[in-house]
């Protein structure tokens, strides 16, 4: 199991209400009121927690895992952190950009009068610790394996 998943994992048993996203657009995260790095300044991701972490486990590549996830409309201050290897946590984002293109009706803002403040349909993602693999299944799709990747989502 990834230090993603297994973040994802923890960050769940934390709050749940995690598990619901919904997807942003560029537009969207370009109009928020914290940049993409935010995390940089916390007390978790920041460089003395970077370099504490980077002296035991020298050699891997760290990058600040988030959940909920940048590219969806709950990111940001609140969010679950957590460093982990860079090249899990890209592993995740590829999988979920995967998983946003084989369901890219999520990416398209619901109709007019739907009700709410969401603006988008939402989805729920679900670590995997068991599979290596990655699934994700839309309504309008069977389900599709997107890769050896760490992340379960499901619409």
């Amino acid at each position: 199991m990834s230090g993603a998943t297994n973040h994802d994992l923890d960050a769940f048993a934390a709050n749940p209400g995690r598990a619901w996203a919904s997807y942003a657009s560029k537009d969207d995260r370009d109009a928020r009121q914290f940049s993409r790095t935010w995390y940089n300044s916390t007390t978790t991701c920041n460089p003395a927690a970077r370099a504490a972490e980077q002296q035991q486990r020298p050699g891997v590549a760290l990058d600040c895992d988030e959940l909920p996830y940048w590219s969806t409309e709950q990111a940001g201050p609140g969010a679950s952190l957590k460093l982990i290897r860079g090249d899990y946590n890209q592993w995740e984002g590829n999988a979920l950009g995967n998983f946003f293109g084989v369901c890219s009706h999520l990416t398209q803002p619901l109709p007019s009068g739907s009700g709410g403040t969401q603006t988008r349909e939402a989805f729920i993602i679900a670590p995997n610790p068991v599979s290596p693999r990655t699934l994700a299944y839309c309504r309008r799709s069977s389900v599709v394996r997107l890769g050896p990747h760490d992340l379960v989502a499901f619409v």
